[in-house]
């Protein structure tokens, strides 16, 4: 598998920054969405919904949300999922560019 990774690595990390920044992308959407819900007092968008997304790869959109937003700030595990979780894509994205 690593042999695989190496041989195809130029690939696999322009694969990664597109998906990462398209989903990031759709994260920060649904964070918008829902704020906007939010002070309409409309249907919701769930929150494990917000929270799947953040760590399936849209934890930049989720921080961007978070605090460019100021949405969901006050909920300590939301803080907590997009921190780590973009702390996890980080180093993913950095063991891919040593390999």
């Amino acid at each position: 598998m690593l042999e695989f990774i190496s041989q195809h690595q130029e690939l696999i990390i322009k694969i990664f920054c597109i998906a990462y920044l398209s989903i990031s992308f759709v994260t920060f959407l649904l964070y918008g969405i829902d704020k906007y819900c939010a002070t309409k007092r409309l249907w919701r968008i769930p929150e494990w919904v917000l929270l799947l997304f953040t760590w399936l790869f849209g934890s930049l959109g989720a921080v961007f949300g978070l605090f460019g937003l100021k949405h969901k700030t006050k909920h300590w595990y939301f803080l907590l999922c997009g921190f780590l979780a973009f702390l996890l894509h980080a180093v993913l994205f950095i063991w891919l560019l040593v390999l």
